[in-house]
């Protein structure tokens, strides 16, 4: 009898007798409960050569694999001696562990979590759900085990979070790291000494981008401005704990703060002392005076249309405001249902809290940092907020992101889950009445974005390359914020959340309009300082989201007039499909390679583009030292008619932080750079495939399969050999 043969009557027989159907797939079967006998009176036996203990000794033979030994019958107090020191059974006698979690992340304010890691130290909580927050020194004692639910992105960021444990000499400590069903997960679990024993870049801090610069700026002037006012006889208590009222709203001494902080430094001897105090920290290189940063700290607080007074104070209070009165005028309508007014009550009185909150519960430095005003753990970073319509967990809570990840993370319909509650999503948040609202096209050959206002036709016809737009022009805004519903309850969340729908790929808006020859023969490089990046989030299934103009709620489909907003009151605003945007404003390099010979493959040639810029930016990394995550890139058409291809490099800190001019100075070092990546790959030994020696990195886990070294050792080893 062959072995298929047997296999196929041993299940038959398995079917017959101890499997039933089971009842929600086809073809697939469960044990049957009625036929599963559980017993404690088993006779043990223990083998006379090796020792193992089975129940099933009447076999008459060990089941260890290789051993000759015979299984004999022992004795209950023989059986209960062997299993005192035995680990299982201990640990199952152990009477159970209660858990007391809490969050530790960058979603919670300073002092929420500052209170749950004391809480964790004292005992009174044993579990810590941790984000990259602790990656930045955090030291919690003896702590004894971390588990990692993913394999983080490299090895500097392995140690940091696995070094958490065994930091006391007081017992052994234990790391796990769990590999999801993921590429670079997987990759690494099959290769885990590259996560373990990588290497680790020294971190590079470029001091002369000048947006980390003026924040920089404005925590010295605002830090000699409070120690001025304590001198001057105001309560240090208050200035140590102030508030956002404090600050921007109430008078002290017929005047609020925000204003003297403009006076103070209007006053000849201030102005003077804080200018050389500035000149001699602001370091060498960066394009900001300390005359101009000391200007532009004055306006950026209080005095522009863009300030944070008016669009992060002002602005909100009176939208606050705003809703509040319309959910009271509804409230007190005759008109309205019995049912609505209480739920109308129910919605002012949250409104009333999320005023008072916002006003005094709101530490100072907190939120002038969320304004990218000071400093703060996401900097330079430009961040977008999901508002929490419950004020009891709003002032636990601080959910920023960065815009790029913030308009698919917090993406109506998006869950969030943030200590303990799980958030919904449910509305963009308009600080302003009426939403910049704009369109934009794409083009399907060259890649080109176009914007035009809402009130502009957009061109039928791309106007680079003259191909039709076939996809209609999208309406987009720049969100500032998102919100969740009042009546939208948090919970408790489960297993799963919805996960956010994705990002489109980074593509070229603003570039640079003067190109110049390369001292490498055929290449010719523009550089745009200031120039935009687009990314936009289209929703699930590519089709937008339907948002409420007037009052920004989201709908999966459109509703019947009136809807209900997100603060609670009626509204008979119209719908329309926005998609969300983020315009990127930093330093940005195109290179050309038509002229090169052999010249660059065309457009349409996606392997070879998107494996060259994977390959070059780790030639940038490699050659120059620069950190993988500073440089983004993309790739984009634009000759007419003849889809020439060039490579377009991004610094992805707002604002820049050098690293253009040097890739332009060293370019031959980083393009040899990139050829060794692919050229001299360790890793795969398949040129038409990539690993992580390579092309492949953590951030690009979607392009693996189109990542190849061939199509860039080719192009490349030719051109550099000229």
């Amino acid at each position: 009898m062959i072995l298929s043969d047997l296999l196929n009557k041993l299940w038959s027989q398995f079917v017959e007798a101890v499997l039933v159907p089971c009842e929600q797939w086809d073809g697939e079967y469960r044990l049957d409960s009625q036929r599963v006998q559980l017993t404690a009176r088993a006779k043990f036996f223990a083998c006379n050569v090796c020792g193992r203990l089975t129940t099933a000794g009447r076999l008459g033979f060990c089941a260890s694999p290789d051993c000759t030994g015979t299984p004999l019958e022992i004795s209950e107090d023989d059986a209960k001696r062997r299993f005192e020191r035995n680990h299982y059974r201990t640990r199952y006698l152990l009477k159970p562990l209660p858990l007391e979690v809490r969050e530790h992340t960058a979603q919670l304010t300073n002092k929420t979590g500052k209170d749950y890691q004391e809480r964790f130290i004292r005992g009174e909580v044993n579990v810590l759900s941790s984000s990259t927050t602790f990656e930045m020194g955090v030291d919690v004692g003896g702590l004894k085990a971390v588990l990692l639910r993913n394999v983080p992105p490299k090895s500097s960021n392995y140690v940091q979070r696995a070094g958490r444990a065994g930091r006391r000499k007081d017992g052994v400590s234990v790391v796990v790291t769990y590999a999801r069903n993921a590429p670079h997960d997987q990759y690494l679990y099959q290769n885990a000494e590259m996560i373990i024993e990588g290497q680790m870049r020294v971190p590079i801090i470029h001091v002369t981008n000048p947006v980390l610069a003026q924040r920089h700026a404005n925590s010295l002037l605002l830090g000699y401005f409070l120690r001025a006012l304590a001198a001057g006889g105001m309560d240090a208590r208050m200035l140590d704990r102030a508030k956002i009222a404090d600050f921007f709203l109430d008078d002290h001494d017929g005047s609020k703060l925000v204003e003297r902080f403009s006076t103070w430094l209007s006053e000849k001897a201030t102005k003077k002392n804080m200018t050389e105090r500035l000149a001699k920290v602001l370091p060498d290189g960066v394009p900001l005076t300390a005359a101009e940063a000391l200007k532009e700290s004055v306006e950026s607080l209080s005095a522009r249309p863009d300030s944070v007074l008016k669009i992060g104070v002002e602005a909100v209070l009176e939208r606050f405001d705003e809703q509040l009165v319309e959910v009271r005028r509804q409230e007190m309508d005759p008109a309205t249902p019995l049912n609505q007014r209480q739920a109308l009550s129910k919605a002012a009185f949250r409104l009333e809290r999320l005023i008072e909150q916002f006003r005094t519960k709101t530490a100072l430095i907190d939120f002038l940092s969320s304004e990218s005003w000071l400093p703060g753990y996401a900097f330079p970073q430009n961040v977008v907020k999901l508002l929490v319509r419950h004020a009891e967990l709003e002032g636990k809570m601080r959910l920023e992101r960065d815009r790029e990840v913030g308009i698919a993370e917090y993406a109506p319909g998006s869950e969030i889950v943030a200590d303990g509650h799980l958030l919904r999503s449910g509305a963009v948040w308009f600080k302003s009445r009426e939403p910049d609202v704009r369109f934009y096209t794409r083009c399907p050959q060259c890649r080109k974005i176009s914007t035009y206002l809402e009130t502009e036709q957009p061109q039928a016809a791309c106007t680079r390359c003259g191909t039709q737009v076939i996809a209609p022009a999208k309406r987009y805004i720049k969100p500032d914020a998102f919100s969740t519903l009042a009546s939208d309850t948090p919970v408790e969340p489960g297993m799963y959340r919805k996960r956010p729908p994705r990002n489109s790929d980074v593509f070229l808006l603003e570039g640079a309009e003067e190109f110049h020859d390369h001292a490498i023969a055929g290449v010719s490089y523009g550089i745009r300082r200031n120039g935009k990046m687009f990314r936009a989030n289209s929703g699930y299934r590519f089709r937008g989201f339907k948002i409420c103009r007037k009052c920004g709620r989201w709908f999966e489909r459109a509703p019947q007039p009136p809807h209900e907003t997100p603060w609670g009151s009626r509204c008979s605003g119209a719908m329309i499909d926005l998609h969300l945007a983020h315009e990127l404003v930093t330093d940005i390099l195109q290179l050309r390679f038509n002229q090169c010979m052999p010249p660059a493959p065309k457009l349409d040639d996606k392997e070879f583009w998107l494996s060259f810029q994977s390959a070059f930016l780790n030639g940038c990394c490699d050659a120059l030292g620069i950190d993988a995550n500073d440089l983004g890139a993309t790739f984009n058409g634009w000759q007419d008619g003849a889809w020439i291809g060039e490579l377009v490099i991004y610094d992805r800190v707002p604002g820049g932080a050098g690293h253009i001019e040097r890739i332009v100075e060293n370019l031959d070092d980083v393009l040899r750079a990139t050829l060794g990546r692919v050229e001299d790959c360790k890793g795969c030994s398949d040129p038409e495939a990539s690993c992580y020696a390579c092309l492949r990195t953590y951030s690009n886990q979607s392009q693996w399969a189109q990542l190849k070294r061939a199509p860039v050792i080719h192009w490349l080893s030719a051109v550099l050999s000229r």
